[in-house]
């Protein structure tokens, strides 16, 4: 399929839901409350509150690959657009050392001063990161290509400014281009800090012309977590209530003397159903991208996430109709109710009766 994107047809879905931003009101919830959350799914139903992270290769062979980046989301901009309410963030696929709790690049990478200040480096590209590698002792010709003002972490998708701006990259030899090694670093570091926001159904699109580990890299080989480790990484970090991978990558050749390193993110992608293309020979990034959205847009596994102190699930009701509790599953531990049976193309109305201690 040279050329063509492709989507993954099998594979778990991870928690791919239909959840309004007040179905989380009563996070936190306090002693003796009683709510009602309400939970759509199926029957075209788009999920609210999409994050769409870029996680772009930061090395020297991108200049081209990047302009497309920018050329083909303008185009989805320009036609269909993204979903209301949606979000978008970028970081690099440098990994970092955690010998020194991820606060320098990792120590196989080729850094320069002040590199663990670039932007997007373990963390999502700002107006502060840009503005504070600008500031630093790092070469003169990679400050210089941060020359576009930032935004917010996460910003609309909409915004062409935020998009080119939060796309500009280094382009510097790293030698490293981890972009799996990096996301699950990335949730390390932040610890307790919520990468994502609340509910988010995230989309994690690598974007490079390897695959992890990397240009030279053998000593991260056979490191990565697996799907669900890095999945519940991400869950750990933030209350979430989906997430699927997608990947702009090398497919069925190199695109260059990079290793293919066995097509690594490829199984993050055919594990969480997501969009994947060749981009070595696509001059036109536009399809895939619109193949991204659309799959962002569709439910998969009716899974929602309830607060984190429901003591109990009292009652569900599917359109008007109570259900029996062998119907659907509640982890008390994750804070999910999960419903095996629903048809997505049936419109669903979801009534979950929560209590807390």
């Amino acid at each position: 399929m040279n050329g063509l994107v492709k989507k993954a047809l099998f594979g778990v879905v991870f928690a791919l839901c239909s959840c309004n931003a007040n179905d989380f009101k009563n996070l936190g919830a306090t002693s003796g409350n009683e709510d009602t959350l309400t939970f759509r799914f199926g029957g075209g139903n788009t999920p609210e509150n999409i994050h769409y992270l870029l996680v772009i290769d930061n090395s020297s062979s991108m200049t081209e690959i990047i302009q497309r980046v920018r050329s083909g989301l303008s185009a989805v901009i320009a036609s269909k657009g993204f979903p209301v309410g949606s979000v978008m963030g970028v970081m690099n696929t440098v990994p970092g050392d955690p010998d020194r709790d991820f606060s320098v690049w990792h120590k196989h990478a080729v850094s320069y001063e002040d590199s663990h200040l670039e932007p997007g480096f373990l963390s999502l590209v700002n107006a502060d990161s840009i503005r504070l590698f600008r500031q630093s002792n790092g070469p003169e010709d990679r400050k210089a290509r941060w020359a576009l003002d930032g935004c917010s972490a996460w910003f609309s998708p909409l915004d062409a400014n935020c998009m080119n701006a939060h796309t500009q990259n280094t382009l510097h030899g790293t030698l490293i281009e981890a972009g799996v090694h990096a996301l699950a670093h990335a949730m390390q570091k932040a610890g307790n800090e919520d990468f994502f926001n609340p509910g988010a159904n995230v989309n994690v699109v690598f974007i490079s012309d390897t695959h992890d580990p990397g240009a030279s890299s053998p000593t991260l080989e056979g490191t990565h977590p697996s799907t669900q480790a890095l999945v519940a990484l991400m869950e750990q970090n933030s209350k979430i209530a989906s997430v699927r991978f997608h990947a702009l990558v090398p497919i069925e050749q190199q695109c260059n003397s990079e290793l293919l390193w066995g097509k690594k993110y490829l199984e993050y992608v055919s594990g969480t159903n997501g969009v994947s293309a060749h981009m070595c020979d696509l001059e036109d990034y536009t399809s895939f991208f619109a193949a991204m959205v659309d799959s962002s847009e569709n439910l998969a596994e009716a899974v929602f996430t309830i607060p984190a102190t429901t003591l109990t699930v009292s009652e569900v009701s599917i359109n008007g109709q109570k259900l029996e509790p062998a119907s659907y599953t509640v982890d008390y531990n994750s804070g999910r109710i999960t419903f095996p049976n629903l048809n997505p193309a049936v419109q669903h109305v979801i009534e979950v009766a929560v209590s807390f201690p």
